[in-house]
């Protein structure tokens, strides 16, 4: 990443970088843990649910304190509570990050015990 960062720029420049990799990374591999084991999805949901206040309260107060910003193409942007920022952050980080965490533990942490 960084030869290609520093020789071949263009390469890592493209549209809607967020929807690409959070697709190709997040949601084939949640889909094949729950088509394997279906009875994980409730206990995915469960942490979701959790997780997702604290990310959400997380994403606006570090909006709110120009702790970040979101420069770049994305398909929409939310708004909530005097905040805007992308609906692939809200999709990908928000409100599937957990449950892709999880599903990445079950494939290579998770030892069937």
């Amino acid at each position: 990443m960084i030869f290609l960062y520093f020789y071949y720029q263009n390469i890592l420049h493209f549209r809607y970088a967020y929807l690409v990799i959070g697709s190709l990374f997040g949601v084939p591999p949640l889909i094949v843990v729950i088509w394997r084991k279906p009875e994980l999805l409730i206990k995915f949901v469960k942490a979701s649910m959790f997780l997702i206040f604290l990310f959400l309260s997380f994403e606006i107060t570090a909006l709110k304190l120009d702790q970040w910003r979101f420069p770049g193409e994305y398909i929409g942007y939310v708004s909530l509570f005097g905040v805007t920022f992308p609906l692939e952050e809200f999709f990908f980080w928000i409100v599937m990050s957990t449950a892709i965490s999880l599903v990445y533990y079950e494939f290579f942490v998770d030892d069937e015990k």
